[in-house]
This record gives C-alpha cells, sequence and structure tokens, in this order.
C-alpha cells in the first residue's frame, strides 16, 4: 500500500492511496462512498492475485485531500482525476515503465456518482464501469461524524464476515479516514449532489456497465435505484447479490474484477 497526495491543475489537492501490483498493465481507479477514504481495499487476496493495480482517489474533504476551494461538484472532481491519469499515463511513457491507456472504473456508494462522470466525460480513458450500491437520489443529511458502519448499510452480514474475516476491521479503519476532517467530505458530498449536474451526464455513458445491489441494503434498492440508473445510462445491466447489504462491494470484488480487468488473473473455479 502507498498512498500519498497529489495537486491537479485546478489547485485540488487530493488524496490517493495504491494497492496490488505497482508494474501492472491494467488499472482500477475505485471511488469509496459517503463517508469513505481512500485506504481500503476491497479483498487484499484477490486483488493481489489479479494482477492488477487499484488505486483509490479521495473527494475534497476526505482522508488527505484538502476542503473544497470551489463550488463543490463530482463534474469539477472527474475532471480532475482525468487529468491525473493522463499524466500518470505519460510518466509510465516517458520512463519505460509498463504503460496503460483506459482504465476500469468502480464506484460504491456515492462514489459511483464520481465514477459515472468520469465515464461520461472521459471515455477515453474508461473502458469498463462497474457502479456499487449506487443511489439515485443519495440523501446525507443523517450523517455525522464519527462516523459507524450503519453509515453505510453496514449490519449483521454473516456470509460475507465469513468469506472475508477482516473485512469490517478494514471498513472500519476507512470510516476512521473519512472523519480526519470532520464532515468537510460530506459536506463536499451533499453540495456536488445539490448540483444535479451529474444527472445529465449519465446518457453519455458508452463503455459496459454493471450496477450491483446487495438485496438486503437498507437504503437503496436493485428494482428502484438500480431501475433508474439503468434506465438513463446506454446498455446497463443490474446484478443482485443476495443475503448482503452494506457489503457488496467486498462479497463479490473477485466478480467485480472480473468485469473491469477482464484479461487479468481469474482463476480456475471462477
Amino acid at each position: 500500500m502507498t498512498s500519498r497526495q497529489i495537486t491537479t491543475s485546478s489547485g485540488a489537492r487530493l488524496g490517493i492511496t495504491g494497492y496490488g501490483d505497482p508494474a501492472s498493465g491494467r488499472l482500477v481507479v475505485l471511488f469509496h462512498p459517503a463517508p469513505g477514504a481512500s485506504r481500503f481495499d476491497p479483498d487484499p487476496a484477490a486483488t493481489g492475485h489479479w494482477g492488477v493495480r487499484l488505486l483509490g482517489i479521495e473527494r475534497p474533504g476526505y482522508g488527505a485531500s484538502d476542503p473544497a476551494g470551489k463550488a463543490p461538484s463530482f463534474v469539477r472532481f472527474a475532471d480532475d482525476v482525468a487529468e491525473y491519469l493522463r499524466r500518470i499515463e505519460t510518466n509510465a511513457e516517458q520512463i519505460g515503465t509498463v504503460p496503460f491507456h483506459s482504465v476500469g472504473a468502480v464506484g460504491w456508494g456515492v462514489g459511483a456518482i464520481a465514477a459515472a462522470v468520469l465515464a461520461a466525460r472521459h471515455p477515453r480513458q474508461v473502458d469498463a464501469l462497474l457502479l456499487v450500491d449506487a443511489p439515485a437520489d443519495a440523501r446525507l443529511d443523517d450523517l455525522h461524524a464519527p462516523f459507524q458502519l450503519a453509515d453505510l448499510g453496514i449490519g449483521d452480514e454473516p456470509a460475507a464476515e465469513a468469506a472475508h474475516p477482516d473485512i469490517l476491521r478494514r471498513v472500519g479503519r476507512m470510516l476512521d479516514d473519512a472523519g480526519r476532517q470532520g464532515e468537510a467530505g460530506i459536506d463536499f458530498d451533499r453540495a456536488a449532489l445539490d448540483a444535479d449536474d451529474w444527472k445529465d451526464r449519465l446518457g453519455g455513458i458508452d463503455v459496459p456497465t454493471v450496477l450491483v445491489y446487495g438485496d438486503d441494503h437498507p437504503f437503496v434498492r436493485a428494482d428502484r435505484d438500480g431501475a433508474w440508473l439503468s434506465d438513463r445510462i446506454p446498455s446497463a445491466r443490474v446484478v443482485r447479490v443476495p443475503d448482503v447489504a452494506g457489503l457488496a462491494v467486498g462479497a463479490v470484488w473477485s466478480r467485480i474484477l472480473t468485469h473491469v480487468a477482464p484479461e487479468h488473473g481469474a482463476t480456475a473455479d471462477e
């Protein structure tokens, strides 16, 4: 795991954490939920096996990212991320490391909105999109630091916990990171959601898109949120995960990687 802060040409200073193989030619970008932060790998064993580089990028106010200096916007954040992706692609080519061109994008919760806007605005850079527990109409008014597992819809989930016994500790650490600046990150997300500029971008997504929902999630539903989003994202399909509430991102991480990094790491029984 490597963490650092980068500065974009817009002046945004964003916290970034990398997992997996730093020399891989396949990059997967993971956008965290609200609340959330970049220091989270849904399944480290699967990520390591898959042979990809996993990169988490924090929205303003979360973790090591500075609070928003301008009017909060998912569009502006997506443009900052796209600029950074172009920068590391250019650097890889200049120093002769394994190059990459387009990436797989994964968004969890409110992070799904950031991932979707990136795919819509920068189609050359994203070739596969997967959104987990994506809300059609997120409401964050009741979220306050310090953040809890229940804020992500995570409750009693024995199947997911049995398959990934360390996942609750890792989510808890992510939530601690999310609250390092109090509620600055949640404030960014609230204002960016109110801006509503992201909804008009969904029709511009032209990459294969999968919407994943835990059947027992208390806040979002496949037949409501998933249906609303799939009506607006061309060629999107909805996948339901039974017996899971807020831990779908970890419960089916290998299947998620199959979509966003299909040429890497599939095991014989998958």
